[in-house]
């Protein structure tokens, strides 16, 4: 949920920027960023066999681990797009920061929906995917045949 939020509060932060066209071209968040990218690299490392996008999550940690490498993946993202926009503005691009804003925002959505709608699977108790409709189909009988079963041997 938090990176949901980052990714509009990026958004909406791009759309200020582009309003306000105030553009700040600052030395020492690019120390500060190549810094940051470097240890969320090793981060993302780290986590690399759950940085896949459709993850299985057979046990509760590992939606928590994928949960956490998207965590730092997407605040690599973010570093990786503040490097760019200040690259671009040193080439004298215009709105550049509006620009990868807008990318690490739209990166930062796409990342974290296939864990933020598996979530939610979660939390409303919906079936897996995976799992065939006849499963269903065999389940709803024999819970019928043990109704039954109760019925005639309480009543």
């Amino acid at each position: 949920m938090f990176l949901l939020f980052m990714s509009f509060s990026l958004a909406v932060e791009a759309l200020h920027s582009f309003m306000q066209d105030e553009s700040e071209h600052k030395h020492y968040l690019i120390v500060s960023a190549v810094t940051n990218l470097l240890v969320n690299l090793l981060g993302v490392w780290f986590f690399r066999s759950y940085a896949r996008v459709n993850i299985v999550y057979r046990k509760a940690e590992d939606m928590n681990h994928h949960s956490i490498c998207l965590h730092v993946l997407a605040d690599s993202v973010r570093s990786a797009g503040l490097i760019l926009a200040s690259w671009f503005l040193s080439l004298g691009i215009e709105n550049a920061e509006v620009l990868c804003l807008g990318i690490v925002s739209v990166a930062v959505f796409m990342l974290v929906m296939p864990l933020f709608k598996a979530t939610g699977n979660v939390l409303l108790q919906i079936a897996p995917g995976n799992v065939p409709p006849s499963a269903f189909i065999k389940c709803g009988r024999q819970v019928s045949i043990l109704s039954y079963f109760f019925e005639y041997l309480f009543v």
